[in-house]
């Protein structure tokens, strides 16, 4: 009685092979992360030499009364919305002087990345035009 050979593609060497096979596929179609975070840190300046930063206060204050005692600074753009966390708060009720880094159109509202400066210097975030106060 002879034994009869299973065919070629349900060994498991072939089966390995389509695995392999199917990552690989799988894994070219997925975007680079490494180009995507390359591409984002470029347009962020590295230092104030290179280009001059707009100055722009935050604050909660509306019609000489604050509503606002405390901005958040946002780790992205959108706030809850987007799925943003808090990274920092600053105080809001006095106007604070921020250095504007980038700008982004997120509709409704148009949405800054500012960093402190001076002798408040070392906090960043992104914060909502709502609560930017322009000279």
């Amino acid at each position: 009685m002879a034994k009869e050979s299973k065919p070629w593609y349900t060994k498991w060497w072939a089966i390995t092979l389509f695995v392999i096979v199917g990552l690989m596929i799988i894994g070219s179609l997925l975007p680079d992360s490494e180009t995507e975070t390359s591409t984002q840190s470029q347009q962020v300046p590295t230092t104030q030499q290179e280009e001059q930063l707009e100055v722009v206060y935050i604050g909660g204050i509306e019609d000489g009364e604050c509503l606002v005692p405390q901005v958040n600074l946002w780790n992205k753009p959108g706030g809850l919305s987007e799925g943003a966390t808090v990274t920092n708060s600053v105080e809001g009720c006095v106007g604070l002087p921020v250095q504007v880094v980038e700008t982004q159109n997120l509709p409704p509202r148009i949405w800054y990345h500012v960093q402190t400066y001076g002798a408040n210097k070392g906090k960043s975030g992104w914060v909502s035009e709502t609560l930017v106060i322009k000279n």
